[in-house]
C-alpha cells in the first residue's frame, strides 16, 4: 500500500514541484514535455500543479503568447521587407493562414473556371469567374 502524505508533506512537494517548474520556465523551456524533463516531473504532476497553482499556469501561458507573438512579429518582418530571403514563403503562409475580407463575399472557384478577356490597348481586362459556357446557351 502507499505511504499516506499529511498536509504538510504535501504543501512541501508542492512548493518544491512549483520552485523546479519556475526555474525550467526561467531556463526557457516552454512546452510541457521540455518542462517535465528538466524538472524530473510526470506530466500528470505538471498538470495537477498548474491546476492548483492558477499564478504560474498564468505564467507559463503568458510566455507561450509571447512566443507566438514573437513568431508573429518575424513573420510580418519578411512579408514587408521584399529583400528578405523568406519573402515569398512567408508571404504564402500569410495568405493560407489568414482570412481576408473578401473570403466572406467571394465563392472559391478553381482555377479552370477563370477566364480573362481584353486587355488590349485602350480597353479595360474582363475577369469572367466561374463556368461561362451555360450562360451562353
Amino acid at each position: 500500500m502507499g505511504k499516506i502524505i499529511g498536509k504538510k508533506e504535501l504543501a512541501k512537494i508542492f512548493e518544491e514541484r512549483k520552485l523546479l517548474v519556475e526555474q525550467a520556465l526561467e531556463l526557457g523551456k516552454l512546452t510541457r514535455k521540455d518542462i517535465c524533463d528538466s524538472t524530473g516531473l510526470k506530466m500528470s504532476d505538471l498538470n495537477n500543479l498548474f491546476g492548483k497553482d492558477r499564478e504560474l499556469y498564468s505564467k507559463y501561458c503568458i510566455l507561450l503568447r509571447t512566443v507566438v507573438d514573437v513568431a508573429a512579429d518575424n513573420i510580418v518582418n519578411a512579408v514587408m521587407d521584399p529583400n528578405h530571403p523568406k519573402n515569398y514563403d512567408a508571404s504564402k503562409e500569410v495568405l493560407k493562414k489568414w482570412k481576408s475580407d473578401l473570403d466572406d463575399i467571394l465563392d472559391s472557384k478553381d482555377g479552370d473556371s477563370i477566364k480573362i478577356e481584353g486587355g488590349s490597348k485602350g480597353s479595360p481586362v474582363k475577369i469572367v469567374f466561374g463556368d461561362t459556357s451555360s450562360k451562353n446557351k
